[in-house]
């Protein structure tokens, strides 16, 4: 393992303690059905899927959209492909006076949403 994936490694094991939530390594982490976040617990509802799991890491634990950096308040927020949900939970937390539409157009997954 080389020092750059060391490092991401780390920081996604102190983000997830933070949430309280287990993490065990990239490949091992499973889709928790709870995590703490900005000031409370929020549950996750979801079918049993490898890929969620990924969705959770890269959003929440690495931020990969820059959320939590975002130097000015959104007052609308569009999530087109809404998934289960992740994004725009976490971005209701983090913007709780925000407008946000989420829409999911997959009929399996949108009750999930």
């Amino acid at each position: 393992m080389n020092p750059k994936q060391i490092i991401l490694l780390t920081k996604r094991a102190f983000t997830a303690s933070l949430m309280r939530v287990a993490f065990n390594g990239t490949s091992r982490f499973r889709l928790p059905r709870s995590y703490y976040f900005n000031g409370r617990n929020r549950s996750i509802f979801a079918p049993s899927e490898a890929g969620l799991s990924n969705d959770f890491i890269n959003l929440l634990l690495d931020d990969e959209y820059g959320l939590k950096t975002l130097k000015s308040y959104p007052q609308t927020i569009v999530d087109i492909g809404g998934n289960i949900g992740l994004f725009s939970q976490m971005a209701g937390a983090l913007f709780p006076k925000a407008r946000i539409h989420s829409y999911e157009p997959n009929p399996r997954i949108h009750g999930y949403l």
